[in-house]
């Protein structure tokens, strides 16, 4: 929704001040005022709020998709008894392993995991609360 509106806008801004343009040119000033406004109202007005709520939609989305992979972590570190290494998590979750590295640093950040190197010198990520003992 928000794109239409920004492609409305960004539409009527091309529009309302071409027609603005070719009035002032043809020496018709009385009408410059009603075409500016019409410009802003119909033109920039629109394509500026759809394109600041079309950001704002993006991020909510990634944010989104940020927790649900957190969560996706959580259930198969559950079901790993709680240790995790970096390419069980790419290959689970089927994401690259910068993306699955990000998320298991991001956990570590919000204090969910620890990351430990084991005995073979490779990291790997213990969930505390998950953990069987």
């Amino acid at each position: 929704m928000w794109n239409l509106l920004f492609y409305f806008g960004l539409f009527g801004t091309i529009i309302f001040s071409g027609a603005t343009i070719t009035e002032t040119i043809k020496g018709n000033f009385e009408d410059l005022v009603i075409g500016v406004s019409t410009t802003i109202v119909f033109g920039i007005l629109p394509a500026t709020i759809g394109f600041i709520n079309n950001k704002k939609r993006k991020k909510q989305l990634e944010e989104q998709r940020k927790n649900e992979q957190l969560n996706s972590i959580l259930r198969l570190a559950r079901a790993n008894q709680g240790i995790l290494t970096i390419s069980e998590v790419s290959l689970e979750l089927n994401i690259s392993i910068d993306e699955a590295k990000r998320r298991l640093e991001e956990a570590i950040t919000k204090g969910i995991c620890i990351a430990n190197v084991n005995e073979n010198g490779n990291i790997e990520y213990h969930f505390p609360d998950l953990l069987n003992n």
